[in-house]
């Protein structure tokens, strides 16, 4: 749950297209609305912030660290990424957290 109270409040933050997506899906899970956190966009990787001493990081596989990104979607990204989805993946402290995949449906 932590995980997505943080990964909601850095991307409302956020004024990437992908952070919206992100924070209309997770809007209906988000049980606290962290206002302490300050994020700092890192432009054309992701997003990053640090909460409760905490270095959190939310971007692509070369952000967040791609053997560690490789390692915990077990092969996902590829079949993903042939769907036409983009992966997002969510790290603290170097460790694998969560992944998204998200498709444009415009």
């Amino acid at each position: 749950q932590l995980v997505i109270n943080v990964v909601g409040a850095m991307e409302r933050q956020s004024l990437h297209p992908l952070a919206a997506a992100i924070t209309q899906d997770l809007e209906p899970e988000i049980t606290e609305k962290l206002t302490e956190i300050e994020v700092t966009d890192v432009p054309g990787w992701g997003v990053q912030a640090i909460y409760r001493e905490g270095n959190w990081q939310v971007g692509k596989a070369g952000f967040v660290g791609k053997e560690a990104a490789a390692a915990f979607s077990n092969g996902a990204f590829e079949r993903l990424a042939s769907e036409g989805k983009t992966i997002v993946y969510v790290a603290k402290d170097g460790v694998i957290q969560a992944m998204f995949a998200l498709k444009d449906t415009c």
